[in-house]
């Protein structure tokens, strides 16, 4: 195959779908987006991928059986399958590396350490790895950071700046929590204060109240 690398993505969050597929393009990638099993089946009968980026966890598919079933329909052609999941089972790499997987990120990951797995399963592609854009290694696909990053032969040697910097984030988390946690303890103890202060109000009102009801009528 030759010019840029073809990747099919396969997600059927839009949300998610739509930043994988701007992130892969402006890494240089030619993207194909299917939102469920069978846009998938008829994308791959249509045209070869040298990469398929499977989310596992589709909704009404299996994301495992369903590489079986992408491979067939490529008739024979090869490519690499890399699964996203969200789950966090101890067998999820066996499973992926059963269906033929050759990465599996853990949601949320980095966009670098999507592109970074897409760069190793294409060492030798014409078009050679990514140069990743400068802002994705600061980008991520959620939220919150990656909980566990990636499971994967080709990815387990990273880069100890990696890990530095998945610790740097969690300690930074946990103060950004622990801050967050005082403020609200805060709030609670002011609203209970202002509470108290209303419920002495009203007392003390009914209280009144009632007095000057039971005052005899003035002559």
């Amino acid at each position: 195959m030759t010019g840029r690398a073809r990747i099919l993505v396969v997600e059927d969050v839009l949300p998610l779908r739509t930043v994988l597929e701007v992130a892969l393009d402006e890494a240089g990638y030619e993207v194909i987006c299917a939102a469920e099993d069978g846009e998938a089946l008829r994308e791959c009968a249509q045209q070869p991928f040298d990469i398929v980026v499977l989310d596992a966890d589709l909704l009404h598919t299996d994301g495992f059986e369903l590489a079986a079933r992408l491979r067939a329909a490529q008739e024979g052609r090869s490519f690499s399958v890399i699964f996203m999941t969200s789950r966090r089972e101890a067998d999820l790499p066996a499973r992926a590396t059963a269906a033929g997987g050759v990465g599996l990120l853990l949601k949320p990951f980095w966009l670098c350490e999507l592109l970074q797995a897409v760069a190793h399963c294409l060492p030798e592609h014409p078009a050679g790895p990514p140069v990743l854009p400068a802002r994705w290694p600061q980008v991520g696909l959620a939220n919150d950071p990656p909980a566990a990053g990636l499971v994967s032969p080709a990815m387990k040697d990273q880069p100890l700046a990696l890990l530095e910097e998945r610790l740097a984030w969690l300690q930074r988390h946990v103060a950004e929590q622990d801050k967050v946690m005082l403020e609200l303890a805060g709030e609670i103890d002011r609203l209970k204060k202002q509470m108290a202060e209303l419920r002495g109000k009203l007392t003390t009102d009914s209280g009144e109240s009632g007095d000057a009801g039971e005052r005899p009528p003035h002559y």
